[in-house]
């Protein structure tokens, strides 16, 4: 399955880093880990209890779903460029 094929924004592309990061770290078998991005509202929306219906609601559901199987998974935003991860 490719998931970065025909992304119209880069709020999209910042959803999916973050579905992608939340991934490779179960993928690699982590416990706890901190997930850094740099679109605070995809961030907002990960961290929230609600259901989103817009164009990135899906990756939002499938982060929350992939986070749940950590020991911890923080979500943090930065001021800079990309997703960025700790492992701890």
């Amino acid at each position: 399955m490719r998931l970065n094929e025909h992304i119209p924004t880069d709020f999209e592309t910042e959803a999916i880093a973050c579905v992608q990061a939340a991934q490779l770290r179960l993928d690699l078998g982590l416990g706890k880990v901190e997930i850094e991005g740099n679109a605070l509202s995809v961030i907002k929306k990960v961290q929230s209890g609600k259901i989103y219906k817009s164009g990135i609601s899906a990756y939002v559901l499938s982060t929350k779903m992939l986070s749940s199987g950590y020991e911890a998974c923080v979500f943090k935003n930065t001021s800079r460029m990309g997703i960025k991860w700790h492992m701890h």
